[in-house]
């Protein structure tokens, strides 16, 4: 695995609206980058942006870096945010990376480029393979309740992947 994640917005509010940034290190990664257009996004506009950005500083492996100067043709074709570009472009600079992110279309972009990638929901898979989440429904409909915009259908289907009735 990587020894490096880079980590887009929405994964870091959403673990953090549940206590469990702790999860991003299921990435397989021994240190989670930051992008500045992503720590604009989570610390300058969230309504708890003051709670995330004092809860990301109790982890000594996550690390805010400049967004790159230059965001890869190959990436602005995909028109995706700001955040999910800085994301992909952090990732493409630095190979073998993973990157941690939801958007459907940054995550095609992303496969398009064999860019390593999972999802929140994955983190919590993992989480739970690795016996450090007891029963990742109640993660899942919690994140649910704080905003996390997930269909039951792909609720239910990452659920049964795992081996967990929904």
């Amino acid at each position: 695995m990587s020894d490096i994640a880079v980590v887009n917005a929405s994964p870091l509010i959403f673990l953090a609206g549940v206590d469990r940034l702790d999860l991003l290190r299921f990435a397989g990664n021994d240190e989670v980058i930051i992008p500045g257009m992503v720590w604009q996004e989570v610390v300058a506009h969230g309504r708890h942006a003051g709670t995330i950005a004092t809860m990301i500083e109790k982890y000594s492996w996550f690390r805010q870096v400049p967004t790159p100067a230059t965001i890869p043709d190959n990436v602005i074709s995909w028109n995706l945010g700001r955040g999910e570009s800085a994301v992909i472009a952090c990732a493409l600079a630095n190979k073998g990376s993973t990157i941690i992110l939801d958007d459907l279309a940054a995550r095609r972009c992303a496969r398009s480029l064999d860019v390593r990638l999972v999802g929140t929901l994955g983190l919590i898979i993992r989480g739970y393979q690795q016996g450090t989440v007891k029963d990742p429904r109640d993660l899942l409909f919690s994140m649910r309740e704080r905003g996390m915009w997930v269909s039951d259908r792909v609720l239910a289907n990452v659920l049964r992947g795992a081996g967990i009735e929904p």
